[in-house]
């Protein structure tokens, strides 16, 4: 967020002041696994649902401050993964959706929603690489964020190919759709546009595959072999 870092310890989620270094426990789900997912924008509800904002949250127009949204598979009495809103004031943790999700991320100055499943660290999707069983990862996108979301088709166009493409770490960039994909061998980062269409690669990474893509101020960090990339 600037000032504070979130990570996950066991079956919960911790954040840790910047400025101090001191870590506070967040969550208290006592099983499972649980994963620190996204931050919640100043002016934004965690999901289109204004009850998504935890009572303990610091208001900020028709929006919240002070929202981290997790994803936890101890809620779930089958172990999918569940999102969460949690406020950093502490509080009871709020159901998103009623369905297996473990990625969000919002529109930068819009209103837009992504939302994605089996969002798996790339580490996991390389074990069996070049998957596209049904538990590939999906996105949807609500586009005008009125909690409407519909599947956002991701295939793979290379060589001729119309697979499904697996993906991970999904990100809304201005009018595109970035994410982790391997259509042709190694993990990179890919994206296409808001419609799922023309398919552009965007790092080239031969050997070791792209992990734990994230973006913030206007730039994608990521890591590749255990070494930090940017990219601008």
């Amino acid at each position: 967020s600037g000032s504070l870092v979130a990570f996950s310890v066991a079956s919960d989620v911790w954040v840790l002041e910047v400025s101090t270094a001191r870590p506070r426990r967040l969550t208290w789900f006592g099983g499972g696994s649980a994963m620190p997912v996204a931050w919640v924008p100043a002016g934004r509800t965690p999901s289109s649902s204004p009850s998504s904002v935890p009572a303990s949250a610091t208001a900020n127009g028709d929006g919240s401050e002070g929202v981290l949204v997790v994803a936890t598979t101890s809620e779930d009495p089958y172990g999918r993964d569940m999102l969460f809103s949690v406020a950093l004031a502490g509080g009871t943790p709020v159901p998103l959706f009623d369905t297996e999700l473990d990625a969000i991320n919002y529109e930068v100055g819009g209103k837009g929603l992504l939302l994605g499943r089996h969002m798996y660290d790339p580490v996991v999707a390389s074990r069996w690489k070049g998957y596209r069983g049904g538990k590939s990862g999906f996105v949807w996108l609500d586009r005008e964020g009125n909690g409407e979301p519909k599947r956002l088709p991701l295939r793979d166009e290379t060589a001729g190919s119309s697979n499904d493409l697996n993906v991970s770490c999904a990100m809304w960039i201005q009018d595109r759709i970035w994410f982790v994909a391997d259509p042709d061998g190694s993990a990179n980062l890919w994206s296409v546009d808001l419609e799922g269409q023309g398919l552009m690669k965007h790092s080239q990474h031969a050997f070791f595959d792209v992990r734990n893509a994230k973006v913030g101020a206007g730039s994608v960090v990521y890591t590749v072999g255990g070494e930090l990339y940017i990219l601008e």
